[in-house]
């Protein structure tokens, strides 16, 4: 596990290069032991305080592969100081609602489950533009109150920023958290297709960013905690059978839409089951998500985002910029 976490493109790559060939469970190990290690009973004590940094979380959706992570941590005794965020929009399948119980339940009490819900962005006239958060919403009436019944199809990016993205980032940011565990896959296709194991997402120029600006913003490693926040996809190379053959091997729960034909699930009025026209294609697992909004991720994970990160990283090494394939 004596793998640093990188401080170079270089290093970056030929750690992502390392880790391709290595099984989940040991990348999970390794994330645990980089930024856990022997902090186990100080996070506990702070905890005890009143003070929670929590490096390390995961955050998923409750899909097969994020089930998949949940459980090997689990096996792996890993659960205790590696807390679980969901976000519930408030606009989810009662299936999905119901399975809340069923995770919680199956984990008992080594699950630290975490259910973030929407934000309240107001923007008054005598602030010229600028918003002011007002907490958090509770229900889909005051949702829609608050917002529109249609705001997830009429502003489909802002919808996702106050359901999803400004929730996460408030959680992470009070948690002090460095590297966040996700579920996606190369198998996937779309966006994910050359996906690594290890990413870096700087933190965006657009104010999401709420962490006070410092003199360790200048360090010159590009990758410092100061200027974003690592991204691991432990299953990047697992396949969809991979994924459920697991699964079943392991009796882990999932949500029983699945078994009506559903491959991906978010929001009820986005979600239907997969396009039959997609059979065999990388993006099938997918093809049921984001109806009709022309749009492949939910906003939590951009690959435009990255090629800007990229560019920047390229510019200020006085490198050449080619856009990836």
């Amino acid at each position: 596990y004596d793998l640093p976490l990188p401080t170079t493109q270089k290093e970056l790559d030929d750690l992502n290069d390392e880790l391709a060939g290595v099984e989940p469970k040991f990348i999970l190990q390794w994330a645990h032991h980089t930024l856990l290690a022997g902090n186990h009973n100080n996070l506990r004590t702070q905890e005890t305080n009143g003070w929670n940094s929590h490096p390390l979380v995961q955050v998923t959706s409750f899909g097969p592969t994020g089930l998949v992570i949940l459980d090997q941590l689990y096996k792996c005794n890993l659960l205790d100081t590696v807390p679980v965020i969901t976000m519930d929009t408030l606009h989810l399948f009662k299936e999905s609602y119901a399975f809340y119980d069923t995770v919680q339940s199956h984990y008992n009490s080594t699950l630290h489950l975490i259910i973030s819900n929407p934000v309240h962005i107001a923007h008054p006239p005598e602030l010229d533009g600028d918003s002011v958060f007002k907490g958090f919403i509770s229900s889909k009436t005051e949702f829609q109150d608050v917002y529109s019944p249609t705001l997830w199809k009429t502003d489909p990016r802002y919808y996702t920023k106050v359901t999803k993205v400004d929730p996460l980032q408030q959680k992470l940011e009070e948690w002090q958290t460095i590297m966040w565990i996700t579920g996606r896959r190369r198998s996937q296709g779309g966006e994910r297709e050359k996906l690594n194991v290890l990413e870096f997402d700087s933190f965006r120029p657009d104010g999401d960013n709420r962490r006070v600006r410092s003199e360790e913003d200048n360090n010159d490693n590009p990758f410092h905690s100061s200027k974003g926040r690592w991204k691991l996809n432990p299953l990047a190379y697992w396949s969809y059978d991979q994924v459920w053959n697991y699964i079943k091997a392991n009796e882990v729960p999932y949500n029983p839409l699945y078994d009506q034909g559903y491959t991906s699930i978010g929001d009820e009025m986005t979600s239907i089951l997969p396009k039959k026209s997609h059979v065999g294609d990388a993006i099938y697992e997918r093809s049921g998500r984001f109806v009709d909004l022309n749009r492949t991720e939910c906003g939590l994970h951009s690959h435009l985002q990255k090629i800007e990160t990229l560019k920047k990283q390229n510019e200020e090494a006085g490198e050449e910029w080619t856009v990836p394939e």
